[in-house]
């Protein structure tokens, strides 16, 4: 398991990496005479520290990293005497968070490492940057400083659809006769999966050009017959409908029109689908907190 260097939530609730604080804040254990030996800063052992490894809780535990990987985790795990010693009393270590919809720009790598997101899923940027970010993490060293990145590149979408907005120029398609061609386009820029906008804006009162129903199939084809994971970006229920019966491979919403059917989850599981929900962008569109009383509210209330 890589770990990233930078990756520290310094509080009561969280240390999560610990790599730039074992270099800087660990505490080396004297060496039996002469002056203290200094192993690399990739190396280093945490002690004392509650640990979640995903799965379960390991109230009191060690954790050996060498050269930036981990190397034992447990409550019996040795350290040997001229490793450097982390003392993790009274927090917690977990994984590397995964911020699954992301839309990367300027230092936002750098700044999703500092709160503890070690690897980032972009729905959409400048295929040109994401691919030099993507170069530069696998390349000898990584890219130590900031979370990883998997990235969209160029969304999927109707001339005038979602996501022509923003003021970067990118191609759209308008037939599913394009979808091949278009989607070989978006694998040749080196996207690592294949994100369709299907939504008309109507579920929150807005109004988009959106692709056709036979293209979203199309896309998602083509995007398959190629190997690449085909996700979509809904906005309504009878978006995400559509999208599971063209055999998307998840949706990067959840919708916010109407409560998901009783069934819902169990027929995207049949379909072999995932949901990012992104509830905060429900909340923001639809101006009601999460958990909060709605009844009687209007779904665009202030």
């Amino acid at each position: 398991m890589q770990i990233k260097p930078a990756v520290l939530a310094m509080c009561g609730l969280a240390l999560v990496g610990f790599g730039v604080y074992a270099a800087n804040r660990h505490t080396p254990r004297p060496a039996a005479s002469g002056p203290q030996q200094h192993t690399p800063s990739g190396t280093f052992a945490i002690q004392n520290v509650r640990i979640f490894d995903g799965e379960k809780v390991l109230q009191r535990g060690t954790v050996l990293v060498r050269d930036g990987k981990i190397a034992g985790v447990g409550a019996d795990v040795e350290v040997p005497g001229d490793m450097p010693v982390v003392d993790g009393e009274g927090r917690t270590l977990l994984p590397g968070l995964i911020d699954s919809h992301v839309h990367t720009f300027g230092n936002a790598l750098q700044r999703a490492l500092v709160s503890g997101v070690t690897t980032v899923l972009d729905m959409f940027t400048d295929h040109t940057q994401a691919r030099q970010w993507r170069a530069e993490q696998t390349a000898d060293g990584g890219a130590p400083g900031r979370a990883d990145i998997f990235s969209a590149g160029t969304l999927v979408t109707a001339p005038n659809g979602h996501g022509t907005e923003f003021g970067l120029p990118i191609p759209t398609i308008t037939s599913p006769a394009e979808a091949k061609a278009f989607v070989d386009a978006r694998i040749a820029e080196g996207s690592d999966y294949i994100k369709i906008v299907y939504d008309e804006g109507d579920a929150y009162g807005l109004s988009f050009a959106s692709i056709s129903e036979d293209t979203l199939r199309a896309v998602v084809a083509a995007a398959k017959s190629r190997g690449k994971l085909a996700v979509v970006h809904v906005g309504s229920r009878k978006a995400a409908e559509a999208a599971i019966n063209a055999g998307a491979d998840g949706l990067v919403h959840i919708f916010g029109d109407e409560p998901p059917p009783a069934d819902f989850a169990k027929r995207a599981k049949a379909a072999g689908m995932f949901v990012i929900p992104t509830l905060s962008v429900i909340e923001s569109l639809a101006g009601v907190a999460g958990g909060a009383d709605i009844a009687g509210s209007s779904p665009l209330a202030p």
